[in-house]
């Protein structure tokens, strides 16, 4: 018989964010001790008390080796994340955190004899899909973030590691959809604010599609690569199992909050008559001009990736629809102090 899975040490890494959370709950539910680390103790509103934290940087490889001694599987979720138009001067964080962080991770594995690390990564390695056409765990990878490069090289890295190494730990790369839930960020925070506000401004018709995933169907998808045995080695897409509109997406926002916002779209032209004035010379410099590209070039952009494969090899089911995954996730947002 194998070790009861209560007697089952992990290590999760980035424990502390939406996702990070989700999966700590999880596999505290499924009976594993879990340890984390952080760079500093938090409260028992971040992690449960039955969580051991240990503090550390994954950026120093003395602390991640502290950390793993007797884990059979490691999450290794620690990462620089995906900021809109990061600045040059970011590439160094970005490096030491996103690759040598993972270097460090699976060097201190391998050397304390870890089963299996699940490595989360991102779809946006593909880069910006066209025309709407999803794309799958064998499609070309074409990074145009700074987040996205350095993720990807992050999982070359592993896959030359475990090729050079005998008896390199099993590693399972999971690439995340964008993932949403109670702490989400960035551009659907953005969304959900000018929904709340009364409107929204839609770049475009709104159908340019999107691929989404909510942050409990992340964590029984990492604990399924953790426990499969047919997940060794394997890269899989992780996402709700279908595609969304921007048009849906707001929608399902909209039910959640009953609301009814106003509409405004920007045609295309207008659009692309936008983004060549700000590439003029003499807009160049100016604060801000930058960004706006930036943001109205991702807003209108496709990303469809297809999500099978861990379905079919694994088992995994999708729990969190659309609608459903919005209403829970905006519930407990505003729950939260």
């Amino acid at each position: 018989m194998g070790v009861p899975i209560l007697l089952k040490q992990v290590l999760v890494t980035g424990a502390t964010g939406m996702v990070g959370r989700s999966l700590v709950n999880a596999l505290l539910k499924k009976g594993y001790c879990v340890r984390a680390l952080v760079r500093k103790k938090v409260d028992e509103d971040i992690l449960p008390a039955r969580v051991e934290q240990v503090t550390g940087d994954i950026t120093d490889a003395a602390s991640v080796c502290s950390a793993m001694a007797g884990v059979c599987f490691v999450f290794h979720l620690a990462a620089r994340l995906h900021v809109n138009n990061p600045s040059p001067d970011q590439k160094e964080q970005y490096q030491g955190v996103n690759v040598t962080g993972t270097l460090n991770v699976i060097e201190a594995a391998s050397s304390a004899r870890v089963d299996r690390i699940i490595f989360f990564s991102t779809i946006s390695v593909y880069g910006a899909g066209k025309n709407n056409q999803a794309v799958d765990e064998g499609s070309e990878t074409m990074p145009d973030t700074l987040y996205a490069r350095t993720k990807l090289k992050a999982e070359q890295l592993i896959d030359q590691f475990c090729a050079d190494r005998s008896g390199a730990p099993e590693v399972t790369i999971l690439r995340l959809a964008s993932v949403y839930g109670a702490g989400v960020k960035g551009n659907y925070r953005l969304m959900i604010n000018a929904v709340q506000k009364g409107g929204f401004i839609f770049l475009g018709n709104g159908n340019n599609c999107r691929t989404l995933v909510h942050e409990e169907d992340v964590a029984a998808a990492a604990i399924l690569a953790a426990e499969h045995p047919m997940a060794r080695g394997k890269i899989y897409n992780v996402t709700d199992g279908t595609t969304h509109t921007v048009k849906a997406i707001v929608g399902a926002i909209a039910r959640a909050l009953e609301r009814q916002p106003l509409e405004l779209h920007v045609h295309e032209t207008i659009i692309r008559a936008i983004l060549n004035l700000l590439e003029l010379s003499l807009f160049q410099g100016l604060p801000g001009v930058e960004k706006i590209g930036y943001m109205i070039n991702k807003m209108n952009e496709h990303v469809a990736v297809r999500g099978e494969k861990i379905q079919q090899d694994l088992g995994f089911v999708p729990q969190w629809g659309l609608d459903r995954g919005m209403k829970q996730a905006l519930k407990e947002g505003r729950s939260k102090p």
